[in-house]
């Protein structure tokens, strides 16, 4: 799991930076280490044809990642404007929130979200 959270990391950078063979590259080496569930989603999004049909089926594949338990210093974030206000989540490191859906025009589009876990948990 911790090779899938590291390549998908990877492609979400490239993403938030516009670079997309960059992000194809990570996508066809996440293929190779996803599970079952997550394989489908990777494979998808490593054969997209163009910067916006990848950033579209990043959305499903991010979801999927969020079953992830993630290591300290990676976050959930959240745009609510990407997809035309449908909004979209993604794992990334803590610090600025680097926007794949959006990259350069809106890189800093989003927020964290706060870990409510715990709270809702009773």
């Amino acid at each position: 799991a911790e090779s899938s959270l590291k390549y998908y990391l990877i492609a979400a950078d490239a993403l938030a930076h516009d670079r997309f063979a960059e992000a194809g590259v990570a996508l066809g080496k996440l293929v190779g280490y996803a599970d079952k569930t997550l394989q489908p989603l990777a494979a998808t999004a490593a054969g997209a044809r163009g910067i916006q049909e990848l950033r579209r089926v990043f959305a499903p594949l991010s979801v999927k990642m969020l079953d992830t338990e993630l290591p300290d210093g990676y976050a959930v974030a959240f745009c609510h404007m990407a997809f035309d206000n449908e909004g979209a989540r993604w794992v990334q490191s803590d610090g600025a929130v680097s926007n794949p859906y959006y990259g350069a025009a809106m890189l800093r589009c989003g927020a964290f979200e706060e870990d409510d876990v715990a709270e809702s948990d009773d």
